[in-house]
């Protein structure tokens, strides 16, 4: 956080420094802070059996398999419609992507299965998938308060959407699919922002270069 808040006005400063705005760069002198680029793990399957294990509500368990099984991010999940399943083909349009992109996703019978069952519990008109008691739509606060709530009941630490994207992609990455394809499902840009998220332990490099070597 402090590398990003140093380069970002150093950036700034030079730019007013070109624009002749200031004489010279007020921070140049200051160093690049270095830091310990930490691993950022997805849920191993223990953890991801826990979880889903320990939802008590029928939308909880909805919750858990939308989200890792399409890998998107909680701001496009809580504007999903009911439309933009379809329950046939296994896809999800996503809507509203981060840079207002759109893209479609997929999804698994078995997380098919559990928004049909949360569906059959409502008894209303909203266009929303996902909603809260109140009947409105979920926010992304609902979301986080929910995935707490199941993380406590589990006994798993760091449970957040974020690491449900990371274990969407290294699964789909251990499973064999380019990285090209699975950058296209998170609606990534970057293929470097994508490979960020793929998390590849010794024992997988290891599995693969016997499967590549002999």
């Amino acid at each position: 956080t402090r590398e990003n808040t140093r380069a970002n006005l150093s950036a700034f400063f030079q730019w007013m420094v070109n624009d002749e705005i200031i004489p010279k760069n007020p921070i140049a002198a200051l160093k690049t802070i270095k830091y310990k680029d930490e691993v950022r793990k997805p849920f191993s399957e223990v953890e991801i059996d826990a979880l889903r294990s320990l939802c008590k509500q029928i939308k909880e368990r909805a919750i858990i398999e939308l989200l890792l099984s399409t890998g998107v991010r909680v701001s496009e999940l809580v504007n999903i419609q009911i439309s933009d399943v379809n329950f046939d083909n296994l896809s999800v349009h996503v809507t509203h992507g981060k840079g207002n992109k759109e893209r479609m996703t997929y999804t698994t019978p078995v997380c098919i299965k559990h928004l049909l069952n949360y569906l059959s519990t409502r008894n209303d008109n909203l266009t929303h998938l996902l909603i809260n008691k109140n009947h409105e739509p979920l926010s992304d606060g609902g979301i986080r308060y929910i995935l707490n709530t199941i993380a406590k009941r589990a006994n798993v630490n760091d449970v957040h959407p974020h690491r449900f994207r990371r274990t969407f992609a290294t699964g789909l990455a251990k499973r064999g699919m380019k990285v090209e394809e699975i950058r296209d499902l998170l609606g990534h840009s970057d293929l470097n922002t994508t490979m960020r998220y793929v998390y590849m332990d010794d024992s997988n490099v290891k599995s693969s270069y016997s499967k590549y070597m002999n």
